[in-house]
């Protein structure tokens, strides 16, 4: 495969999530890249922690708008007189659309690349951005079905030459966050938790929680009150569970977790058809997975010998999946440097 990384100066986008971020900068270095300015996906929110009162949330709903477009100013200062070759963004954007207009002015040669490593519909209020990129990956093929202009490219996973080294001491695994549109999780993680304590299964379940994070969230679950309220009383009935928690792991602790661990689990929200991080971390890894996305059957690497599909709404397990030994799958074309290249064609 062509490298078209290398001695290229690379602007990459992508949030902060357990360290993938840096992750990927690493390996566009290792690609040969020239440099790589790394930025946040910071989201602007529509109010905040102190807000009250409708007159404030929409007076917030308004100022986002300003906010973004004052940040993007300082970017433009920040990269003033760089050579900038290519864009690259994972997921959303947290410019304002016209900094792409801008960055084609000052670098006429330069390359806009685009992942969505989540559905549309998580983040609606970036739709009118994807025009603007020359290519726009996704790992929904959903999304893909109904854009056009999408390509179908799922999820990367990270090549640690360690892990089938590691003593598995996990029969199940989990890790992963909560949201108004995955407290299903819940249900789902009580679940499995009782079905490991049952058939002394040792289990590592670990749902991430934010206490406050949707009181201060966007216009869409304020409008969506209904929704919110949901999310809020299920948080407070359930986040004394063991396996909810307030902290992130670093991405060397999920890592080093999941490789100690014979199974891992992937609770998809609503209908998205894109697989996580985890589940090609899985199959890579040569892991059982259990998934609760119908979806990949459909996949070429798809095995029920490996991938157990279960209904997220009536669990039910089985101890004989556990038993049977995984049969590996080379999906080497998803690693990360692999993935990169594929991206940058």
């Amino acid at each position: 495969m062509v490298n078209n990384i290398q001695n290229k100066n690379i602007l990459l986008f992508c949030a902060d999530f357990y360290g993938y971020d840096k992750a990927v900068k690493q390996n566009l270095v290792k690609l040969g890249a020239a440099s790589v300015i790394l930025k946040d996906n910071i989201i602007f929110s529509d109010d905040n922690r102190d807000n009250k009162g409708v007159r404030r949330k929409i007076s917030n709903i308004f100022n986002r708008p300003k906010q973004r477009d004052t940040w993007t100013r300082k970017l433009v200062e920040e990269i003033s007189g760089k050579d900038i070759d290519i864009l690259f963004c994972i997921q959303y954007t947290p410019f304002s659309k016209w900094f792409i207009d801008y960055l084609k002015k000052t670098n006429p040669n330069v390359r806009t690349l685009l992942f969505l490593w989540d559905d549309i519909a998580t983040y609606p209020y970036y739709k009118d951005y994807y025009e603007k990129f020359d290519k726009v990956y996704s790992f929904d093929k959903f999304d893909c079905k109904n854009n056009r202009n999408f390509k179908y490219l799922p999820d990367f996973y990270l090549e640690n030459k360690d892990e089938f080294n590691k003593e598995q001491i996990y029969d199940v695994c989990f890790i992963g966050s909560l949201n108004y549109r995955g407290v299903k999780r819940i249900g789902f993680l009580k679940a499995m938790d009782s079905f490991c304590k049952k058939n002394n299964l040792t289990s590592f379940l670990y749902l991430r929680y934010y206490e406050n994070g949707y009181k201060r969230s966007s216009i869409r679950y304020w409008i969506a009150n209904r929704k919110y309220k949901e999310y809020s009383d299920c948080l407070n009935s359930s986040k004394y569970y063991d396996f909810m928690k307030e902290s992130n792991l670093s991405l060397s602790d999920v890592e080093d977790i999941q490789n100690k661990s014979r199974c891992l689990i992937d609770i998809s929200y609503g209908n998205r058809c894109g697989y996580t991080l985890n589940v090609v971390s899985a199959i890579a890894k040569g892991k059982k997975l259990i998934t609760t996305n119908r979806n990949i059957v459909n996949e070429e690497f798809y095995n029920s010998n490996n991938i157990c599909v279960v209904d997220i709404d009536n669990p039910d397990f089985s101890i004989d999946f556990f038993r049977k030994p995984s049969i590996p799958t080379d999906i080497s074309y998803l690693r990360i440097d692999n993935w990169l290249l594929e991206i940058f064609e």
